[in-house]
């Protein structure tokens, strides 16, 4: 014979031996996270400084690759353009972001 659906079903709702309604959900954090920074903190700690330098070389490298376009220079020159890798400016953006600057 089939079973009753639950709607039919004489007996609580069970889940094989499972606690899930019991415990709160916990959310799982990835990485390490430290306690958030004041905004003070931030623009004093070495991050602050490490980040206005990021900043300044891609501006440096942006106005660079101006002048090559502007002048119509296309062939890459003698020294090629280093911008700041992708980690170095996220990292610049999240700390211009915790200090309020963004």
């Amino acid at each position: 014979p089939p079973s009753p659906s639950p709607s039919q079903s004489k007996r609580p709702h069970e889940h094989h031996g499972s606690k899930h309604h019991q415990r709160p959900y916990k959310r799982r954090t990835i990485g390490n996270h430290k306690k958030r920074l004041t905004t003070e903190e931030v623009k004093t700690s070495g991050r602050w400084d490490r980040a206005v330098q990021v900043e300044a070389g891609l501006q440096r490298s942006l106005a660079r690759l101006q002048n090559q376009e502007q002048s119509g220079h296309h062939a890459p020159s003698v020294e090629p353009i280093s911008f700041p890798s992708i980690r170095d400016c996220n990292s610049a953006l999240a700390t211009f972001g915790d200090g309020g600057d963004l």
